[in-house]
């Protein structure tokens, strides 16, 4: 049932439930009696059926219902069971059980029971007139106070009558449980035949109702659902458990609401079908399974492709085809034939003929006969040829998600793809592609589809729709369909025009509305798809003059353009609670209280004695609220204001439920209003209440803080009076004593006046005295300025003179520069000369000690050899002078083991006749990433330094290698326990040719390459000895960006 105000209420085994669009709440009646019927009359009374018990629900001063029984006004020899219907009529309200029909008006109670101690079966309301069956005697039509049996009835009540409505020209539409339909009319009964009488039959007529503007009829049945049936008995449309509709098909009672949808009483709970909704949907619990992709109507049949497979709609049923069990992309029909791209390839349906080896086709597109198929190697076109398909071209465009195919008048093909970008290909024999994407102009290149009006192309892009401009080469703004930028993702034409399209919000959810065409413009048209539940939208498809599908992430979704829709229709707004801290102070319903019948009807506004006065201490309070409107009530969105304490509404929010805290004394006034997925707005609701002051704001208070300012402010007085007398006598003596100092004080005003006067004479002179300064100082400025001017003449002068010595110092640098690079070339050539001249003596000497007799004394020739190789070192070293000055650093991996041996063999010659010890500590694994040779320089003239200086013959010496490398830092310290160097010679040591001691058989230069290569490294070299006892050299060079490993 629907009361007047739009809240929705059901009785069930546990009592009477209601709905207001926001919250279910439960009515118990007492003794926790079960609700067995409940209906309300044209003065919004509701009255309730029980078990043993009739009553109705009466609102408390709080505004919850509580149940009030009527019974007690009946005999008590009245045996009273079961109360199956309430039937409410112009002349009372009946309550119908199987022993006692009882009628209530206006506070007065009428019963009848049945005749000859039988049972009454049913009861109904037609034509305002209380009727009900009898076995074994008919139907009962009770007028005033008598029972009447219709005549002729008897014949048809073993058919078991469930269904008596009102029908056409003042006849009644009889329904029953095992024979379908009969007519009554003019006292005659008259069996009809229908296609909804097998539907009847079969399922079991239970429970009916009807809708007065459209002639529908909804029929309950026992184990078939509901049948819907128009005013000629035709069975238009079954809504059960198979087609989703229903939860079950076991249904206990129907109603038709305010806004011409349906409700459904089931064993299991209740559904809501929208039976005046143009839409229709299928999804997983009507067996379709699976993200539509492509929808299309081939010899007026539908066919639907999912990710789930390919399905074909039969009875309002959609039935998956067996024989395509794989993901479907899309759909093209032929005039020959239906075509399915799939990932396993494109197959003609019903044949499932495989056309070629398309793998992973995604599109496909039928323009002029030629058939586009889109697949992972590119773009096909194919025509139909002697009952086959023959490819004619494959155009290779690397992007298998292709969104639109379409030919321009130049015969042009136009590819969109998506993320990719848009492709025209112009002489197919041999291609010719050009790609464009946003450096053309294009907003973006997501998602474009191509269309085409009026022999021009437009692509939909995130920005709305734009052109090609081939003088420019560019893509610009379009606004022939619409000026509004809109970000549109899918886009269809319907026969009339129109262009259905899904747009993509800021928020990135997706919504449909129609262009539609009106003359030469196009209007949005959102209203009749907002029903559409927030999803991706993956197809659009109009389907003739009559429907829309829509497929999306929620399912598969059918508009009919025939249903006529007001999406205007009116709507309450309902308080339905308001609490008081923890407590509620009102459960959303009021009564009048001036109704004299003893049953209070339930009315919608606010009446005075509703209106609560709150103590000071309740001043947060909490109002829930919902909207009688029942389609998609989770999208109704609310605005509200507070009255005397908001300056307007707030914004349209989905929440139901509002706090108020720390309010002043007042009084206020709720309003609220909601908003539907329609954007029709609901009746306002108010609710007003006041909160009264604080004790310390009350009237008494007032009065009483009055009383207490008077008595203090003439305390006040009498304190003040006594003040200003004390202050009269007070001010006597303080005149005497002022007396007195004025009379002081004009003796030392004169006695200053005279040091004043004595001292201006004196400032007088002292001003003299400055002026005769200041004179003297300008004399002094003037000598000062003179002299400036001289020494100005002197700097210009001193500058020139720098400068020239500046020229003639740059003129001798480069001079000098020219000289060094004069002596580096000469030292390079002339050790480059010296090799050939040295290597010669060394052979001769070597081959004079093979012609020199064992016997004879070799000495000479020993020496002579010994010399060339010195001679080789110097011309060695020389020439590594010269490189270093011009070496470029080469950075490489080095293993500090390998550098170290290298250096050691090299040097293998200068260890014999000695006792000497290495010590080497670093890791046998350690590289660094530096320059091979210059370390090779550092640590070859480092051993060499510490082989040359030890002590004599026969004494041990010990060389220690340490390398390491810390925080991109290698350091290198070569100890050795040699002569040591005095300290007077440690800062020489560097120098070139220098030689410490004569002891020394180099040249001088292997530690200044030593100290040349470090500088080359940007490193740095110490050295620490002490003499006789040991010499340390530390070598510290950064690697930069470089690692150790």
């Amino acid at each position: 049932m629907q009361d007047d105000l739009g809240v929705i209420y059901a009785a069930n085994y546990d009592g009477i439930i209601n709905f207001n669009g926001s919250q279910w709440r439960f009515l118990p009646i007492k003794n926790g009696l079960p609700g067995l019927s409940i209906a309300h009359d044209k003065k919004n009374r509701i009255f309730v059926g029980t078990l043993g018990d009739f009553g109705y629900l009466q609102p408390t001063l709080r505004g919850d219902l509580h149940f009030v029984t009527l019974s007690q006004f009946l005999p008590s020899n009245v045996r009273l069971t079961p109360f199956w219907h309430v039937i409410p009529t112009q002349n009372g309200v009946y309550f119908s059980s199987p022993s006692l029909t009882v009628r209530w008006t206006d506070g007065k109670l009428t019963y009848w029971s049945p005749v000859n101690n039988g049972v009454f079966r049913y009861g109904f309301h037609v034509f305002d007139n209380f009727y009900t069956t009898q076995r074994n005697q008919g139907i009962l039509k009770i007028v005033s106070d008598t029972i009447n049996v219709i005549p002729h009835s008897k014949s048809i009540i073993e058919h078991e009558i469930v269904m008596i409505e009102e029908h056409l020209q003042n006849s009644l539409l009889i329904g029953t449980s095992k024979n379908g339909f009969y007519f009554f009319s003019q006292g005659d009964f008259q069996d009809i035949e229908s296609n909804a009488e097998r539907f009847l039959i079969e399922n079991k007529l239970l429970t009916s109702d009807k809708h007065i503007k459209s002639n529908l009829y909804a029929l309950g049945t026992i184990n078939g659902g509901i049948g819907i049936v128009d005013k000629e008995l035709e069975l238009k449309r079954v809504i059960d458990k198979a087609r989703g509709g229903l939860i079950t098909n076991a249904v206990r009672d129907v109603m038709f609401d305010s806004h011409d949808n349906l409700w459904s009483a089931l064993n299991e709970g209740i559904s809501f079908i929208e039976l005046s909704s143009p839409w229709e949907y299928w999804n997983n619990n009507s067996k379709f399974f699976g993200i539509p992709t492509s929808i299309l109507r081939f010899n007026n049949q539908v066919y639907v492709s999912s990710s789930e497979g390919l399905f074909l709609l039969f009875n309002q049923s959609l039935n998956k085809i067996k024989e395509l069990d794989s993901k479907i992309w899309d759909l093209a029909a032929s005039q020959h034939e239906l075509i399915a791209a799939s990932q396993e390839g494109v197959y003609v349906i019903k044949k499932k003929l495989k056309i070629q080896n398309f793998s992973e086709s995604t599109f496909l597109s039928f323009d002029d006969s030629l058939l586009h198929i889109g697949h992972n190697n590119g773009l096909s076109v194919l025509e139909y040829s002697e009952g086959s398909w023959v490819e004619k071209y494959t155009i290779n465009i690397p992007n298998p998600a292709y969104r639109s195919v379409t030919y321009d008048t130049d015969n042009n093909l136009w590819v969109s793809a998506k993320f990719n970008g848009i492709y025209k290909i112009s002489n197919f024999e041999n291609p010719q592609i050009v790609k464009y994407d946003t450096t053309y102009g294009l907003p973006d290149i997501n998602e474009i589809q191509i269309i085409k009006k009026d022999d021009r192309l437009l692509f939909t892009t995130t920005k709305g729709f734009y052109h090609f401009n081939e003088k420019t080469e560019r893509f610009e703004p379009d606004s022939s369909i619409i000026s509004e930028r809109l970000n549109i993702n899918n886009i269809a034409e319907d026969k009339f025009g129109n262009y259905i399209i899904s747009v993509v919000s800021e928020d990135r959810t997706a919504h449909v509305e129609m262009l539609r065409k009106e003359g030469d413009e196009y209007v949005r048209d959102y209203i009749p798809f907002r029903r559409l539940p927030e999803m991706e939208i993956t197809a659009i498809y109009p389907d003739g003059d009559k429907y829309i599908w829509i497929g999306g992430s929620e399912g598969l979704f059918r508009f009919d353009r025939t249903v006529k829709k007001d999406y205007t229709l009116p709507f309450n707004t309902l308080v339905s609670r308001v609490s008081v801290r923890d407590s509620v102070i009102f459960y959303g319903n009021y009564y009048d209280n001036t109704d004299t019948t003893g049953v209070p009807p339930i009315i919608l506004d606010q009446p005075d004695h509703f209106k609560p006065e709150l103590e000071y201490k309740d001043n947060n309070l909490t109002f829930e609220y919902a909207a009688a409107f029942y389609e998609a009530p989770e999208r109704t969105v609310y605005s509200y204001y507070l009255e005397n304490n908001e300056p307007g509404w707030s914004k349209w929010t989905s929440d139901t439920k509002k706090e108020y805290n720390n309010l002043s004394a007042g009084t206020y006034t709720f309003h609220v209003k909601a908003k539907n997925i329609y954007d029709t707005e609901g009746r306002i609701a108010s609710y007003e209440f006041t909160i009264l002051p604080p004790w310390y704001q009350t009237v008494w208070a007032y009065i009483g803080f009055s009383i207490l300012g008077v008595l203090f402010i003439w305390f006040i007085a009498l304190l003040y009076t006594f003040r200003v007398r004390m202050q009269r006598r007070r001010l006597k003596l303080i005149v005497a004593d002022r007396t007195y100092e004025v009379i002081q004080q004009k003796k030392e005003i004169e006695r200053q006046k005279d040091l004043l006067q004595h001292q201006y004479e004196e400032i007088c002179n002292q001003r003299d005295s400055i002026q005769q300064k200041n004179r003297e100082l300008q004399v002094a400025q003037n000598e000062t300025l003179s002299a400036n001017e001289a020494l100005q003449k002197l700097n210009n002068h001193l500058e020139k003179e720098v400068e020239k010595r500046t020229k003639k110092i740059k003129q001798t640098l480069q001079q000098l520069q020219n000289k060094n690079k004069e002596l580096d070339t000469f030292i390079y050539r002339a050790s480059h000369d010296l090799k050939g001249p040295i290597s010669r003596i060394s052979g001769l000497s070597t081959l004079a000690k093979m012609a020199v007799p064992p016997d004879a004394d070799q000495n000479f020739v020993a020496l002579i050899e010994e010399t060339a190789n010195n001679m080789k070192v110097l011309i060695s070293k020389l020439t590594q002078v010269h490189d270093l000055n011009n070496a470029q650093i080469r950075k490489d991996s080095v293993r500090i083991a390998d550098l170290v041996a290298s250096g050691r063999h090299m040097l293998s010659h200068l260890e014999k006749d000695g006792n000497i010890e290495y010590y080497l500590n670093f890791s046998e694994d350690l590289e660094v990433s530096s320059d091979k040779d210059l370390l090779g320089i550092i640590i070859q003239n480092l051993l060499e330094n510490a082989l040359v200086f030890r002590k004599p013959r026969g004494v041990e010496h010990q060389i220690r290698i340490e390398i390491t490398v810390l925080s991109e830092v290698l350091t290198i310290k070569i100890y050795d326990t040699g002569i040591g160097i005095y300290p007077e010679q440690i800062d020489r040591v560097f120098e070139m040719f220098y030689k410490g001691v004569n002891q020394s058989i180099g040249s001088g230069l292997g530690l200044y390459l030593v100290k040349m290569t470090v500088e080359k490294l940007n490193g740095t070299i110490t050295v620490q000895s002490k003499i006789h006892e040991y010499t340390e050299f530390t070598v510290t060079l950064p690697l930069s960006d470089n690692h150790a490993n």
